[in-house]
């Protein structure tokens, strides 16, 4: 997921725990190297920065609430989300994608009432959390433009 997101022009990368993530200690040295190796093949110059893991709960307090946060939500029913997408302003944005076994139902109200977040489906299949990314990605890229840069690279 992470040479995939690197590769679709994400500038931040930010690992979370939540109630499914089944891999606590993540290697952020192995991930700074996939990083590079992805910059290098595709070319980019700017190289995506790889915070310290956080708990959900964290990020969501933490979050600065100008930028935006596209949810991608395998339970929403909405079919809209280019529709949904188009709406939102063109500016840097982040992006949510679950963890294998996705988010508990907790996690998705916690989400969902955080006014500076927006729900989207990727569609009627459970996708794997590398998919998702790219799916989601191209989605934001066809509608928003390279809005996921971080805000120094925009």
């Amino acid at each position: 997921m992470i040479q995939k997101a690197v590769e679709m022009g994400v500038g931040i990368l930010q690992p979370i725990i939540t109630d499914h993530t089944q891999l606590i200690n993540i290697n952020i040295e192995r991930i700074h190297s996939s990083i590079i190796e992805a910059a290098e093949q595709c070319g980019i110059l700017s190289i995506p920065e790889c915070r310290n893991t956080l708990s959900l709960n964290e990020l969501l307090r933490t979050w600065e609430p100008t930028r935006h946060m596209i949810f991608c939500d395998e339970s929403s029913n909405n079919n809209n989300t280019l529709r949904i997408l188009n709406k939102l302003k063109k500016s840097p944005l982040g992006v949510m994608i679950g963890p294998e076994g996705g988010f508990s139902d907790d996690e998705r109200k916690k989400i969902q009432k955080c006014p500076f977040v927006t729900t989207i489906s990727l569609g009627p299949r459970i996708l794997r959390a590398d998919t998702a990314a790219v799916s989601a990605f191209t989605a934001i890229n066809m509608t928003l433009g390279d809005c996921l840069q971080n805000e120094k690279d925009s």
